[in-house]
């Protein structure tokens, strides 16, 4: 259930992000708010959207923040990162199964860098998907 406070908050946002001249500081400003309502709400960990922002920002820096890609395009980025948090997996899996542990909780270290970089591509497509609604 909703709070006033994050009702009022969540209609803040969504007023910014409908106007168009909308600058792309004040989009992230209140996407980053209404990830912090989500979070308030326990829907998801707040320390997983950070680190899924963080990877989106650090994405932005390695490829540029300008990336219009069609569908077929985005599913091939996005089907990659799934690829390397499947091998990810598996090695994790053969190492335990192997009994080394240590190497195996390594493995799981990369099968969550993966994870978050699976939602971060998914993050941009979406974003790129909602701008070219927009324009």
């Amino acid at each position: 259930m909703l709070t006033e406070e994050q009702r009022r908050r969540l209609e803040d946002a969504r007023k910014v992000l409908r106007d168009r001249g909308a600058s792309a500081g004040d989009l992230r400003k209140h996407l980053a708010l209404v990830c912090s309502v989500l979070a308030e709400m326990a829907l998801c960990d707040m320390r997983v959207l950070r680190a899924v922002l963080a990877e989106r920002k650090r994405q932005d820096q390695q490829w540029g923040d300008d990336q219009h890609h069609d569908n077929v395009v985005w599913l091939a980025i996005l089907m990659e990162e799934v690829g390397e948090v499947a091998e990810a997996v598996l090695e994790e899996h053969n190492a335990r199964n192997c009994g080394l542990d240590v190497l195996a909780d390594d493995h799981l270290d990369d099968v969550e860098k993966e994870l978050i970089q699976v939602a971060a591509v998914a993050v941009q497509w979406l974003e790129r998907s909602f701008f070219e609604e927009d324009e």
